[in-house]
């Protein structure tokens, strides 16, 4: 079997209803100890990601430590050791707050070196656990090669509540969230693809040839025959200039874990929900701040009925002057929230560069740049000239979609793998993972290399920009969980100043959606648009 033959055997079985969730629920349990109570709500969100049966035990006061058990299961899972040599997890994180207090915080994880015995987890079957070493999460996957759904029950987490500030006789709410990422392996790849797109990556000026990637030592930009170019284009959106990228500058070559789909609305109405007020007003458009108590434009990302963009991130009319809001899904305008189709899996546009930074912050992740957006299409194969994200220039643009709003909203026009094209029946995002279907090859998913969808098309990804100075000085830390009493992400060297966009997306013409078109990777624009959406990364443990 060969590498083509394989991967397209692994769609046929990854990506299968890849996007069928049900609606979240908020369930609570209300546990006691002898010592304190806790009052935790579960919650998950993505494909079908379902996080269950949480409690806490085995509280150890000395040490101020507690356990965190739960289940996890999610659908279309995989790890392989061969040709790709990568799999999928789910990034799970836990948010706290004190009950007499209004605002969430980032839970601590015990981290002594992101094995799962030495932290203090227990892994449940078939499952490997790692810690990242901030504590701000774990990564939970299959412990062997094997494609299909995952169940693992018992896992059991050490949460050192005393670094968060808590005593041992505090009443807290705690909330445990998972978001589906792929591992991108370690490995050398090439930048650019040596068509015809504007401002590709190549060495030097003078040639058309894609550039080498093979460590993560510093990197020249420049004209040169040794440096990345990647300073000037035909577009005057896309000039950039000559510079140098840190040994910290994330390249692409070591391991990081990817958003497996784009944020979407459900999650992005979960972010909103564990704000104060005061940061809810801030990761929205709407005027909502402390003081307000009515909402014209209730549609608050969008100022628009949710189904003429097809963002359907609302609240209520009425609201309270200073506690905070609860928003919901409501594409189909009918006030009722989060209906089967009110567009929960839609990739959630509207977001500002500000607002996804936040949403980044808040969940221990951290922005991607333009070079691992590359290396997360492409993977480590040879390029191909003028190619989308499914590895060749074959497109089939979606032209309509069927079960608007739903977990099973797909492209009405048989055979489409990408919204691109401002086409006139597809006025807005689709589901994410729309395109993957049962018995779905690669292309016909419009995947990625490693399994991440809508890389190409659907909402443009923003990325921090080799081309501008401000994006050069991403050093690629990661959100602590917490954001600004004010609601805005405060991780040094994020500067919205810095980050471009690549990929394309269903608004855009199609050249814009190839891999190495950098049209806008060095054009800093930072507001909300109907177009732009955003997707999270992590360095691998």
């Amino acid at each position: 079997m060969n590498q083509s033959q394989y991967f397209y055997l692994c769609l046929n079985l990854l990506f299968y209803k890849s996007i069928n969730c049900t609606e979240m629920k908020q369930q609570q349990l209300l546990i006691i100890s002898i010592i304190f109570s806790w009052m935790m709500a579960s919650t998950a969100y993505s494909n079908n990601v379902q996080v269950s049966n949480v409690t806490i035990s085995g509280q150890n006061v000395s040490q101020h430590f507690s356990l965190i058990n739960f289940d996890i299961s999610w659908d279309n899972s995989w790890r392989t050791s061969t040709f790709e040599s990568n799999r999928d997890a789910c990034w799970v994180f836990f948010k706290i707050r004190k009950k007499t207090l209004t605002t969430w915080n980032h839970a601590t994880i015990n981290y002594v070196n992101g094995t799962a015995a030495a932290d203090g987890h227990v892994q449940p079957a078939g499952s490997t656990i790692n810690t990242s070493s901030d504590g701000k999460g774990i990564f939970i996957y299959k412990a062997a090669d094997g494609i299909g759904p995952n169940s693992f029950t018992g896992a059991q987490i050490r949460w050192n509540y005393g670094l968060d500030g808590l005593t041992d006789f505090d009443a807290v709410e705690l909330c445990a969230f998972s978001i589906e990422m792929v591992y991108v392996p370690q490995g050398i790849f090439l930048a650019g693809d040596g068509g015809t797109g504007s401002g590709n990556f190549k060495e030097g000026a003078t040639t058309n040839t894609p550039f080498s990637i093979s460590s993560e030592n510093p990197l020249n930009i420049g004209d040169n025959p040794s440096e990345l170019w990647a300073t000037s284009a035909s577009g005057s959106n896309s000039i950039g200039t000559a510079g140098v990228l840190a040994a910290t500058f994330p390249k692409g070559f070591g391991a990081f874990y990817c958003m497996k789909y784009e944020i979407s609305q459900e999650q992005y109405v979960e972010f909103l929900n564990k704000l104060t007020r005061q940061q809810q007003s801030i990761n929205v458009q709407s005027a909502v701040a402390s003081g307000v108590t009515s909402v014209t434009n209730r549609y608050v990302l969008s100022g628009t009925a949710g189904l003429a963009i097809r963002n359907g991130v609302r609240c209520d009319a009425v609201i309270p002057a200073t506690a905070s809001i609860t928003f919901y899904c409501d594409l189909n305008s009918n006030g009722s929230p989060n209906e089967p189709t009110d567009g929960q899996y839609i990739a959630c546009n509207y977001l500002s560069t500000s607002e996804a930074l936040a949403y980044t912050d808040w969940s221990g992740l951290r922005p991607m740049t333009e070079l691992e957006f590359e290396k997360a299409c492409r993977g480590t194969l040879p390029s191909n000239a003028n190619e989308y994200a499914w590895g060749n220039i074959l497109i089939s643009p979606a032209t309509s979609f069927l079960n608007p709003g739903a977990n099973n909203e797909i492209a009405g026009n048989a055979g489409a793998n990408i919204a691109e094209g401002n086409q006139p029946g597809l006025q807005g995002p689709l589901r994410v993972g729309s395109f993957a279907q049962i018995a779905t090859s690669r292309q016909a998913a419009g995947a990625a290399y490693y399994g991440i969808m809508e890389m190409s098309g659907n909402l443009t990804e923003r990325c921090i920009s080799v081309g501008l100075p401000s994006g050069r000085a991403f050093d690629g830390l990661h959100g602590d969980g917490n954001l600004s009493s004010s609601g805005v992400g405060n991780v040094l060297n994020w500067s919205s100043s810095g980050i471009g966009t690549r990929g394309g997306s269903y608004f855009d013409q199609e050249i814009f959606s190839r891999i190495s078109d950098r049209s806008y990777a060095s054009f800093a624009q930072t507001a909300a648009s109907l177009n732009y959406g955003f997707r999270c990364v992590r360095t691998a443990p």
